[in-house]
């Protein structure tokens, strides 16, 4: 529960960029959404950006 509430954070964090917004590749979109889960998943584990597809 707690893995999937820092998900969807990052997800929304990346969303909302007002600079980038939707206008990204969906490569750049998962890499950014993977290094802002990764930046704050503390105990959790880490994951790699095809583990975020799904």
């Amino acid at each position: 529960m707690e893995e999937d509430k820092l998900l969807i954070q990052s997800w929304l964090n990346i969303l909302k960029d007002p600079i980038v917004g939707v206008n990204q590749k969906e490569c750049s979109f998962r890499s950014r959404i993977k290094e802002n889960y990764n930046e704050y998943c503390g105990h959790l584990q880490s994951r790699k950006t095809t583990q975020l597809k799904c």
